[in-house]
């Protein structure tokens, strides 16, 4: 059985929520941990990982926010 730490089942998570609104604009971090029930605390420290393995975009800006 495969056992995922924490931070790899919130980033799951906050990544199937950013699949589905694909398409739409981008998503606040916010609204993902409001969403999912995650810290936003917690979610601000997983999500440099991903950006930085390339499996999650951030765009800047007042209609900003971050997409797959």
């Amino acid at each position: 059985m495969l056992r995922l730490s924490t931070k790899g089942r919130y980033g799951t998570r906050a990544m199937l929520e950013l699949a589905l609104s694909a398409g739409n604009k981008p998503v606040l971090l916010r609204e993902i941990a409001e969403s999912q029930g995650i810290s936003l605390k917690y979610l601000e420290q997983i999500i440099p990982s991903l950006k930085s393995a390339g499996l999650v975009n951030s765009s800047r800006g007042a209609s900003g926010g971050y997409s797959l």
